[in-house]
């Protein structure tokens, strides 16, 4: 399986294998990326960085913890889930199949993505009186707008 999370440079062939139901042969599609002038390959960047999956979970499980748990509750869910945005963004841009090593650039970008989703929410940040509220809303807007135009992905 070709790596999900990978942003590849523009004019980069990346291949991916589709098998039959009936013959189990494989066949590759070979597909290259378009140049990054376009709003597609912004948008599809800026989807692959941000790591919504890991947001969702955060949500979830920070709206099951009552407000009257321990503090080390909510940073230790965090922690959790920063581990889980590193090992997913690991997996997701690395292939064994095609030698593709791990972008750890797209590792970082996506954590550092998470963790100004979750301060911009409050969360652990906000019970440890870290958190101000205009400022974690402009650090998502600035990270998400402007990431995605200057990383465009590792050379291969």
């Amino acid at each position: 399986m070709p790596a999900p999370y990978r942003i590849y440079p523009p004019g980069v062939a990346k291949s991916i294998h589709k098998h039959g139901k009936k013959t189990q042969r494989s066949k590759a599609v070979v597909i290259v990326e378009p140049g990054y002038d376009s709003l597609g390959s912004y948008l599809d960047r800026l989807m692959k960085m941000l790591p919504a999956e890991a947001l969702s979970l955060y949500l979830v499980g920070a709206g099951i913890i009552p407000a009257d748990a321990p503090r080390g509750v909510s940073l230790g869910w965090f922690i959790f889930c920063l581990g889980a945005v590193i090992a997913l963004r690991i997996w997701g841009t690395s292939d064994k199949d095609d030698n593709l090593p791990v972008d750890w650039v797209h590792v970082f970008i996506s954590a550092v993505a998470f963790i100004i989703w979750v301060y911009s929410m409050g969360g652990p940040f906000k019970a440890y009186g870290i958190y101000i509220d205009y400022l974690g809303a402009l650090l998502v807007l600035a990270w998400s707008f402007f990431v995605p135009m200057i990383y465009k992905g590792q050379k291969i």
